[in-house]
């Protein structure tokens, strides 16, 4: 079944006009003054909205507008595929935090340098993932002083 009713023809072109609307919305709405669109999680989106954001960034190079997408590689699907290799697009992978990193946001939350077990333990039950870090950091926090050399560090389950 379709989203849009009618027969496959028609829903076509309803849907190609509402991404037609959709462009020209977002490039009248950059003409005053640039404009910073995101759109988080696309790995999430159906099909007809990873279509709908294609359709737009064909537009973005000849507007002010600037379409931030965030998407998770490990979980593309074709139609993130679709949308972010488009050569409209650039392209930039991020990592996870690294060892580094997570001795110093240990540190910001416990007061004070914290034991590197705890850091190497929030490191492989997060892959570095910043979400996850901030989970299992406050998971952590609210147990065990950050600093204590004298407990072995264990991950949450």
């Amino acid at each position: 079944d379709d989203d849009l009713g009618g027969s496959a023809e028609g829903s076509a072109a309803a849907r190609f006009a509402l991404y037609e609307w959709l462009g020209d919305s977002l490039l009248r709405a950059a003409e005053p003054a640039a404009l910073l669109v995101i759109v988080e999680d696309l790995h999430w989106a159906d099909s007809a909205t990873a279509a709908a954001l294609g359709h737009v960034a064909a537009e973005l190079p000849r507007s002010r507008a600037l379409v931030v997408v965030t998407a998770r590689l490990l979980t593309e699907s074709a139609a993130v595929g679709a949308v972010i290799d488009r050569p409209q697009v650039i392209r930039r992978e991020l990592a996870g935090l690294d060892r580094n990193a997570i001795i110093d946001y240990l540190g910001s939350v416990g007061g004070s340098r914290p034991d590197e077990r705890y850091a190497d333990l929030v490191l492989r039950q997060t892959a570095g993932n910043s979400l996850f870090v901030g989970a299992v950091v406050r998971w952590l926090a609210g147990r065990v002083s950050l600093r204590d050399t004298t407990r072995t560090p264990r991950a949450p389950h």
